[in-house]
């Protein structure tokens, strides 16, 4: 049995709506989270870590979220002796979030990324997050110090 806890990548630029998704993730307890709120530096975590999940906002200052996970495929090597499911299965699955509804195009097709869910985040991010995390764990209640 793994005891590999999941790390995943929040890129948002919102801070309040960052700190959420990273909350609900967390409580959980069933993944650790990084959060980084500009895409060029979103560019360098993923190039320079291993990342189990990647959740993204399409409209972040200076580039958009699909953007970033182009920028970033390009240089990052796969091994070509694997077979097409296996590197199937080795793909980030990205999770793309919009305050206004977006389509992507088959220019979208990644080779170390699966955008698996293009979600509102107004309306479906947060079923989203309690369907694939579960419920969040109540806050600990802190005793006060006499």
């Amino acid at each position: 049995m793994s005891t590999h806890k999941q790390k995943v990548l929040i890129i948002e630029d919102d801070k309040d709506m960052a700190a959420v998704i990273k909350y609900r993730i967390e409580s959980y307890g069933g993944a650790y989270c990084d959060i980084v709120s500009d895409p060029y530096e979103a560019l360098n975590l993923l190039s320079d870590s291993a990342y189990d999940m990647v959740l993204v906002d399409q409209k972040l200052p200076g580039m958009l979220g699909s953007n970033v996970l182009t920028q970033v495929d390009r240089f990052i090597d796969i091994d070509p002796t694997l077979s097409e499911l296996q590197r199937f299965s080795q793909k980030i699955p990205v999770i793309l979030m919009s305050g206004a509804p977006i389509k992507l195009g088959s220019r979208y097709r990644l080779k170390h990324f699966s955008i698996r869910k293009i979600l509102d985040k107004k309306t479906e991010l947060a079923s989203y997050l309690k369907q694939t995390f579960g419920e969040p764990k109540p806050f600990q209640q802190i005793e006060a110090i006499a």
